[in-house]
């Protein structure tokens, strides 16, 4: 069972069209318990019990697979669109991961392109990194992007102004 989504919506705006996809991609699923063998290691340096480690080792193995899924569906049907698109969503993943650099092949990624820094997106304990993406097909000009750091919810919003040329 996965509560992650993958929406769309087709906007036409006087003569141009273009798909916005909002996705959500799998979490790794962090429960209380995971988050205090974490603290423990980081805090006090702890050798933790092995259950635990093989527990979250499980956990992020299945996210980063799952999301890796899930980045191939999308593009499988970004495919098929003919018009120009955003992917805009929670990601769950580093800059640097599979999962992420898959699905900007062949688009413009709004933070690589405008933003500066970190570009930390997520505002809880772990991760604390950037998880948070707006890509864009080329046909779109990335005008500027900035993370608004206001705590609204687990995730601070990343907004981009994009111009379709």
């Amino acid at each position: 069972m996965s509560e992650n989504q993958c929406l769309y919506v087709d906007v036409k705006k006087d003569d141009k069209t273009f798909r916005f996809y909002s996705v959500h991609l799998q979490s790794i699923r962090f429960d209380p318990d995971d988050y205090r063998y974490l603290n423990n290691i980081s805090q006090q340096g702890d050798k933790s019990e092995l259950s635990s480690a093989k527990r979250l080792g499980s956990k992020l193995k299945t996210a980063f697979l799952k999301r890796s899924e899930q980045v191939f569906k999308i593009k499988k049907q970004a495919a098929t669109c003919s018009y120009p698109y955003i992917i805009s969503g929670d990601f769950n993943d580093t800059p640097t991961s599979f999962a992420v650099n898959q699905m900007c092949i062949g688009l413009k990624n709004a933070f690589v392109e405008k933003g500066s820094g970190l570009g930390r997106t997520y505002n809880g304990n772990f991760p604390n990194y950037q998880i948070d993406y707006i890509m864009a097909s080329p046909q779109f000009e990335v005008k500027s992007y900035h993370v608004v750091e206001k705590k609204l919810s687990d995730h601070y919003p990343v907004c981009s102004d994009l111009v379709l040329k």
